[in-house]
């Protein structure tokens, strides 16, 4: 896995729809999730009761911190 800083993700999402390539939409949806977004209006967490829950950037900080002996990243 490697990250795609958003700035590339956004020219590669043009890039790919303006060669109208079948997989396009996949570039406009990691976008969508880099930035925390949803397709719909709610998530399912609100119906739960959850939305305050830990982001995967919080729990790979605090892996990290934990394999680090507590050092910040």
């Amino acid at each position: 896995m490697s990250y795609t800083p958003q700035e590339k993700l956004k020219k590669m999402e043009k890039e790919a729809y303006e060669k109208e390539l079948p997989y396009a939409a996949i570039f406009s949806l990691k976008l969508i999730w880099n930035e925390g977004g949803t397709l719909y209006e709610k998530r399912d967490n609100e119906l739960i009761g959850a939305e305050n829950m830990e982001t995967v950037e919080d729990a790979v900080k605090k892996a990290v911190q934990q394999q680090t002996g507590g050092s910040k990243i």
